[in-house]
């Protein structure tokens, strides 16, 4: 969870300073993107569901922070994650489902938190944050969390 919210407070900070563009917003059809992934929740008690209305106003709270603050949140979730993660990788097997959280699995995700972190703090150092470009890095990127590579352009 805190790995999540970390990337999620990373790609806020990203499309509030101009580095990733909301290309669903963009073409006008985010609102009908979010009823066709989450509308189906709306026939079932559990989970809740959450109109688009009720995403957008719950979303909007971010806008509050500058892209600085959000890119430290973000840091500071993903270390927490790490932590988490550590501790998860430390627990013997019988203790943990390793069907779903092999020691390596964990380790990977780890690894990944650690990278997508310290790509944070190189946006943040970024002199000239129109400069930056995100490139999603395919070979080490997992399906639960991709792994990003930043990029200075001349």
């Amino acid at each position: 969870m805190m790995v999540c919210g970390g990337m999620a407070r990373f790609t806020s900070g990203c499309m509030k300073q101009g580095i990733i563009d909301n290309v669903l917003e963009k073409q006008g059809i985010e609102k009908q993107v979010y009823d066709n992934r989450f509308g189906i929740f709306a026939n079932i008690p559990f989970p809740k569901y959450i109109p688009y209305e009720g995403y957008k106003e719950s979303s909007a709270g971010e806008s509050q922070y500058t892209p600085n603050e959000l890119f430290e949140s973000s840091k500071k979730l993903m270390a927490d994650g790490k932590n988490i993660l550590q501790k998860l990788v430390a627990t013997d097997e019988g203790s943990r489902n390793i069907k779903h959280l092999s020691k390596e699995f964990l380790e990977k995700v780890q690894r990944l938190t650690v990278m997508n972190s310290l790509n944070t703090t190189k946006i943040t150092m970024a002199k000239d944050p129109s400069k930056i470009q995100l490139k999603v890095n395919v070979e080490t990127s997992l399906d639960v969390l991709p792994a990003f590579d930043v990029i200075t352009k001349p």
